[in-house]
């Protein structure tokens, strides 16, 4: 209710090209059992989810002026993803002049979060920011619904350990960031003015793609 109450709601579900596998959702391993359990075969599923819940989103809410859409950042995006294993350390170090920088990976979400007018991006999938194809499972309005059917009483019963899990703890310290070791908020403030002009550039390009 608070986000349809402001003027211009919009919601960027950040997804990927992993969409793509499984190729259709299995409700009877949603979320995945232990004993069925695969790391790629769950984010795959957890990312096809995000399309489909911004799908579900439009058809629900557009109406009343929300704009969801969903976003590829890009493949092996240079960040900490995967900074507790040597090996995916050294795996991205080794494609990562083939890939996106962070700002670049960036990009695309600041695109879907500000470019007007918002009925372009309205439902859309978005990739090097430019409109993308997606999956047929993920463009099944049947599929979006039946999903957020099966999700919402969820969300509606965990709301509240959520709001509670995201609260700092008492006498807990303060986050540090993986590099130079101090506060995690002052490291990313430091950085931001370094890098806004790289994100305006990438931003400005896809919104003249999209006016094209």
């Amino acid at each position: 209710p608070k986000l349809l109450a402001s003027g211009t709601p919009r919601v960027v579900m950040v997804s990927s090209i992993a969409h793509q596998n499984p190729r259709t959702l299995d409700f009877t391993n949603l979320p995945y059992t232990e004993s069925a359990y695969s790391v790629m075969g769950a984010y795959g599923q957890a990312k096809l989810c995000n399309i489909l819940m911004a799908l579900e989103l439009q058809n629900r809410f557009g109406a009343r002026g929300l704009t969801a859409c969903s976003v590829h950042p890009g493949s092996g995006v240079s960040t900490d993803f995967g900074r507790e294993s040597g090996f995916m350390k050294f795996a991205l170090k080794l494609i990562s002049p083939f890939t996106k920088s962070a700002n670049q990976g960036a990009a695309t979400s600041v695109l879907c979060a500000v470019h007007e007018p918002a009925e372009d991006l309205a439902a859309g999938y978005f990739s090097h920011c430019q409109l993308a194809k997606c999956t047929p499972e993920a463009r099944d309005i049947n599929i979006a619904k039946a999903l957020w059917e099966r999700a919402y009483p969820r969300m509606l019963t965990r709301k509240y350990a959520w709001r509670w899990l995201r609260q700092p703890q008492p006498g807990s310290a303060p986050e540090l960031d993986s590099l130079g070791g101090i506060p995690a908020e002052r490291h990313h403030a430091e950085r931001e003015g370094a890098e806004d002009d790289e994100v305006r550039g990438q931003v400005f390009a896809g919104q003249s793609s999209l006016h094209a």
